[in-house]
């Protein structure tokens, strides 16, 4: 009976901790993506008109 009580409780403790690693990596993320949007609006914003310029100099 012992066996089964502890065999239940690490599937708890399997989940809890995998919940916990679902949230943390689901954070980093957002925070990924807030940090970066801004970076890549500035680049293209930077880059668009270059390449731009050099198609019409190309053509």
């Amino acid at each position: 009976m012992f066996d089964k009580i502890r065999h239940a409780a690490e599937k708890q403790l399997d989940s809890d901790t995998a919940a916990k690693a679902a949230a943390t990596a689901k954070d980093a993320a957002v925070h990924a993506k807030e940090w970066g949007e801004p970076k890549i609006d500035a680049f293209l914003e930077w880059f668009v008109p270059r390449v731009e310029k050099a198609y019409q100099d190309g053509v």
